[in-house]
């Protein structure tokens, strides 16, 4: 897991709070494991692993809160979520990690 301490000092984050973060780090790791089995990612540097579990940390906790929720109400409890919410995210979080791993392609073998 990538300590909290690198989210604000290295990767310069504000978004996330510190008792927020192991949540948020862990998803971030799931996704990117994810990806990682469906698609051959090569890391740019040292520290591209780290960097990219950072953003997208950050990214679903951005992406969340202000695109999968289209409707809410104060008074009651009522939420309703974009149905292609999951869809946009995974594009938005493969546009993100391009800074951080090279995107292969082509067929896995």
């Amino acid at each position: 897991m990538v300590p909290y301490e690198y989210y604000k000092n290295e990767y310069l984050g504000q978004e996330i709070y510190e008792w927020n973060w192991p949540a948020a780090c862990f998803r971030a790791e799931e996704k990117l494991a994810a990806l990682e089995h469906k698609y051959t990612l090569t890391p740019y540097g040292p520290e591209s692993r780290k960097m990219a579990v950072c953003a997208i940390a950050e990214l679903t906790n951005h992406f969340r809160r202000d695109f999968l929720i289209t409707q809410e109400r104060l008074g009651e409890v009522n939420v309703e979520y974009d149905p292609d919410g999951d869809k946009k995210l995974q594009k938005r979080i493969l546009q993100n990690i391009e800074g951080y791993f090279h995107r292969y392609r082509g067929v896995r073998q």
